[in-house]
């Protein structure tokens, strides 16, 4: 069960987090930050992505929170912030306290707290409890968690949150598509990446096979390691360029962090119990392998298929599973 519960008193938190100054002129404070966002409103598509693969608006914190707003709002065809709040009157009404099973597509009450404070994790709650509501169909979605307090981080209200969420499971593209929403869709881009992984680090099959521990079951972790594993200061640089390019980003950072896993373990794989508590412990500490910038240069270093082609594997991994009967946990 998840309780909600409203702060019931006043709360100082040093983490410059859910308001991100909205009573500052931020640009006569730093002119230079006004100056690129005039340069990203400017810019086209390319741009952008050239943009937040480099970190142009890694800095400052209200600089990152304008680039998203952008970003969303060019993906968005609804307006959802009369909504929440409809939806929040309607499931806590005044209640000081009110307690709420887990939304269906957790897969248990972990949220990824980052540098939320109390009431910005209660606020995730909230999120969640309110995405679950709006959205009956996404049945699996561990990942939402991790991306409701990234992007809360980010945001000027839980309402501007929730329409971030609300537009990127909206978002109706397949080929740049944000977000399963099943276990059968989640299970398919798992296959997808387990494929890209056999082809692009092939040793780390043999490692683990040599082990005799499942292969499967240690891929099917792999987008827990960006959005759940990953340091903050790695995770918001993966949303950067996540919420601009969409999911093929997730293959490559996933396939980063495995081929620098790969040459981690090689030398100690006797020693290895169990890989999947091994790879995330790796990626929780991945600051003391890579940077970040370091990271991102090695993931876009990966020449994956194009779009299309990554559609038809992930497709065909769907097909698979129908066949197979499995569709569901």
């Amino acid at each position: 069960m998840m309780t909600i519960t409203e702060p019931d008193n006043w709360e100082i938190s040093s983490c410059s987090g859910m308001k991100y100054g909205q009573y500052v002129e931020w640009e006569k404070i730093d002119p230079e930050a006004a100056l690129r966002y005039g340069k990203m409103l400017e810019s086209d598509l390319h741009e952008l992505k050239s943009m937040g693969r480099t970190g142009f608006w890694a800095m400052p914190h209200t600089l990152r929170a304008k680039a998203y707003d952008h970003i969303i709002s060019s993906i968005s065809t609804h307006q959802d912030v009369d909504l929440y709040h409809q939806s929040t009157g309607q499931l806590f009404g005044e209640h000081k306290i009110s307690t709420h099973p887990f939304p269906v597509f957790m897969e248990d009450g972990e949220i990824p707290r980052y540098c939320l404070n109390k009431a910005g994790l209660n606020s995730v709650k909230k999120i969640l409890v309110c995405i679950n509501k709006q959205f009956p169909e996404v049945t699996f979605c561990p990942i939402l968690p991790a991306l409701v307090s990234l992007l809360l981080h980010f945001s000027e209200d839980e309402a501007q949150c929730f329409h971030s969420i609300c537009s990127l499971v909206n978002y109706t593209d397949p080929a740049k598509r944000y977000i399963d929403q099943t276990f059968h869709t989640s299970r398919a881009s798992c296959m997808t990446f387990g494929d890209l992984a056999n082809r692009y680090c092939r040793g780390i099959r043999k490692l683990i096979a040599s082990s005799h521990q499942n292969l499967f079951e240690f891929y099917s972790d792999w987008i827990m390691w960006i959005f759940a594993d990953l340091p903050f200061t790695y995770a918001i640089r993966v949303l950067d360029v996540y919420l601009q390019e969409g999911y093929k980003v997730l293959y490559r950072v996933a396939l980063a962090l495995l081929s620098l896993y790969k040459v981690s373990v090689a030398s100690r794989v006797a020693h290895v119990d169990d890989f999947r508590r091994d790879m995330k412990s790796f990626v929780e500490n991945v600051s003391r392998h890579i940077t970040v910038e370091h990271l991102l240069k090695k993931a876009f270093g990966i020449q994956l298929p194009p779009r299309k082609e990554l559609h038809y594997l992930f497709n065909a991994n769907k097909d698979a599973l129908i066949h197979r009967g499995i569709l569901q946990r």
